[in-house]
């Protein structure tokens, strides 16, 4: 679970207002795709050596820095669920109906570590797995609609995942690009602050994250730095106090592990 990265940094906030085709590339700019990743046509498999299993190609390339079992997990799980069809047109993803034992969400959960554990499930990936945030607000409007010319915008792709730090872990956001194909010819990240703001509000209040250029920071986490400023805490002192969240929750889910590992032995 070590990042290579610090969660938490000092980069500034950008203005998204309007995304345009560089921006919509540029998010993953440093993040290049391995060699193995095939081109339209081939072959959309890869094929690992060191882990032993063929990994599909999903909807975004793999950043170099994501390892290759949550590479898998979005093609596995989160694939599905944004890119199922419905005739010609997208389907709507299964947590989004409400059951009578799973209410409709956005949150994409994982299993408690204690139900992976007990069935003597052993893969240390599975107690990494981070939950992911579906923000597809097309589904909740009539008309997704141009926040400039307020024509229609279309679909023009799913985005590749982004990181947000909360409290104590990490999850990832998956949304879609828009594109205003009848009007001010603009593009549209799901995410963008101009496309979050043509929204009714009480959907634009479900987005639970400010993001940065590359990453971004949960509500919660945005929260505790507004109060640690507030109370002479600052920026430094909330870094901490994020770090060692981070690192209490490992620690727990490393002895789960190896309490569960030691009483099979």
């Amino acid at each position: 679970m070590c990042l290579k990265e610090p969660f938490f940094t000092q980069r500034p906030v950008f203005g998204t207002e309007n995304d345009s085709e560089d921006d919509a590339e540029s998010q993953n700019e440093d993040d290049n795709p391995p060699a193995s990743v095939q081109r339209k046509g081939e072959l959309n498999l890869i094929f690992n050596p060191s882990f032993k299993y063929i990994i599909p190609v999903v909807w975004f390339p793999q950043p170099k820095r994501m390892p290759d079992w949550l590479y898998k997990y979005f093609g596995d799980v989160i694939q599905p669920l944004i890119l199922t069809k419905d005739g010609s047109k997208l389907a709507k993803p299964a947590i989004f109906g409400a059951k009578t034992y799973a209410p409709a969400s956005f949150w994409v959960h994982t299993p408690e570590p204690a139900f992976s554990l007990s069935r003597h499930h052993f893969d240390p990936s599975i107690l990494y797995r981070p939950r992911v945030f579906l923000w597809l607000p097309h589904f909740f409007v009539d008309a997704l609609r141009c926040p400039s010319c307020r024509k229609v915008l279309e679909k023009n792709g799913a985005l590749a995942p982004r990181r947000i730090i909360d409290v104590d872990h990490s999850y990832y956001i998956v949304t879609w690009a828009y594109y205003c194909h009848n009007g001010c010819k603009s593009h549209f990240h799901g995410w963008s602050q101009s496309l979050l703001n043509s929204l009714p509000a009480w959907i634009c209040l479900s987005f639970p994250a400010v993001l940065s250029r590359k990453s971004g920071l949960s509500c919660n986490v945005i929260s505790q730095l507004r109060v640690g400023n507030q109370h002479k805490m600052g920026p430094t002192g909330v870094r901490s106090l994020l770090l060692e969240m981070h690192t209490m929750r490992f620690n727990i889910l490393q002895a789960q592990y190896m309490e569960a590992l030691f009483e099979q032995v």
